[in-house]
């Protein structure tokens, strides 16, 4: 049997100061923020309302996700054509402070997209 996954339907897109950007949760975004926080679990607790560091968080967690989308979607571009990295203050810029539960919940959302199971499989016909 051959698993079918297609990482277009794991991306997220939000709309940040008139610009559409793309999010997803891959190895390398789920490496790095394992790597902050001294495991991906840990990343209620740098979320946490009582956080003080909260919104530099939030910030940096868009930031990994939108760099994930980006580096998936180079990978097939040219040399010309490759998307530039996203710049660590660029969410905190284009941000409002009273959307910082919108940006938790583009969080979560991404989290919850990243990581769905809905796997289609092609049956092998000689295992019918």
């Amino acid at each position: 049997m051959k698993s079918i996954i297609n990482i277009s339907d794991r991306i997220v897109t939000n709309e940040f100061d008139g610009t559409q950007h793309e999010f997803m949760m891959s190895a390398w975004a789920v490496s790095a923020i394992s790597k902050r926080y001294g495991g991906f679990t840990k990343i209620d607790e740098a979320l946490d309302e009582n956080n003080p560091n909260i919104f530099d968080e939030i910030f940096w967690i868009l930031t990994t996700f939108a760099n994930a989308a980006i580096l998936y979607r180079n990978i097939r571009l040219t040399q010309d054509d490759k998307l530039p990295i996203i710049d660590d203050d660029y969410f905190s810029v284009v941000s409002l402070l009273y959307e910082v539960s919108e940006l938790k919940d583009l969080i979560f959302k991404c989290i919850e997209k990243s990581s769905s199971r809905d796997i289609e499989s092609e049956s092998d016909e000689g295992n019918e």
